[in-house]
């Protein structure tokens, strides 16, 4: 998380993770992350928005950030809390070094951030070097501000003005054009949209896409993205449905075989063929069966009935056999 497909934008809530993914409104915004030992990145949601939840450490060339875990709170008023505990801006959550991503600083504001991230051997030696700042304040309309590293070292290292944008709440009659993450351009000034305090999003937005592990992107498109246009590579084959057929059952030894129903196919027809595990057998309609009437009663034939003649059975009964 806040590693992939992204990168820091200044806003005047503070330091923004802004993400290509469509649905990287939520997970980056709301609640927080744990790493489970076969499930990997694990999000667990809530209703609290912030620009980004990380815990941020730095030095004088590196800067690194780890989403904040389940247990870390900050309220307005009171600050950091975890586990129902009180710490302090330096407290570090439990977070270990395979949690962080860390980058030199002059590629801090890089719109492909993720292609700078040192590797875990390098990692592991830059943490325990490392100053933990966790710097959220509350500004106006009790707006969590992540202060994090500060933005002036980073334009001095860099040699770059890092631009701002400003966050606003989702306009409730814009939301079929306009995007929670969006960044639109409002006058003069970039505008990125949050949710509403009720959540409210356009329904698009709900539908997580899925991103292949290597994509191809388009141009114009960021890398990892998927097209809208772009088919599954893996689609789910659906297996056909079993075919019922009606077999007799066989007649005792010595007895025979006029009460067991007897299925009358076309005259003609090849005798039924047992059907292979990998093609099942498709016939054009079930056969039909003739049940004999109980003794004493007068065979009447169905509605449906074929004209005499024109059927012969598959198993033809002798002169002897027959009943009237």
């Amino acid at each position: 998380p806040y590693c992939d497909n992204g990168y820091w934008l200044w806003s005047d809530s503070g330091w923004y993770w802004h993400s290509y993914y469509s649905w990287g409104w939520a997970p980056f915004h709301y609640g927080r992350w744990f790493y489970h030992p076969h499930q990997r990145w694990v999000w667990l949601p809530d209703r609290t928005w912030g620009p980004s939840w990380v815990s941020w450490r730095y030095t004088s060339d590196y800067c690194g950030w780890a989403p904040l875990p389940p247990g870390a709170h900050f309220a307005v008023g009171v600050g950091w809390s975890f586990s129902g505990r009180h710490v302090g801006p330096d407290f570090g959550f439990g977070l270990a070094p395979s949690h962080f991503t860390f980058v030199a600083t002059a590629h801090f504001a890089d719109h492909r951030i993720a292609a700078h991230s040192l590797p875990r051997q390098q990692v592991n030696v830059v943490y325990h070097n490392t100053t933990i700042v966790n710097n959220y304040t509350v500004g106006s309309n009790k707006q969590i501000i992540n202060q994090g590293v500060d933005r002036r070292r980073i334009e001095t290292v860099t040699k770059t003005r890092i631009p701002e944008v400003t966050v606003r709440e989702l306009p409730h009659e814009t939301q079929r054009s306009t995007m929670p993450g969006q960044i639109s351009r409002v006058g003069k000034a970039d505008v990125v949209y949050k949710p509403g305090p009720r959540i409210e999003v356009p329904h698009r937005a709900l539908i997580p896409a899925a991103i292949p592990q290597r994509a191809v992107s388009a141009p114009g498109v960021p890398a990892g993205v998927p097209r809208r246009d772009q088919a599954p590579s893996h689609p789910r084959e659906v297996p056909a449905p079993p075919v019922s057929k009606t077999i007799a059952p066989p007649a005792p030894t010595g007895v025979p075989n006029h009460g067991a129903p007897r299925a009358i196919e076309p005259s003609g027809a090849q005798p039924s063929q047992p059907s292979q595990p990998s093609q099942p057998a498709q016939p054009a309609q079930p056969p039909r069966v003739v049940v004999p009437n109980p003794p004493g009663h007068q065979r009447v034939a169905p509605p449906n009935a074929e004209p005499p003649g024109r059927y012969r059975s598959s198993n033809p009964r002798t002169k002897d056999d027959r009943r009237d």
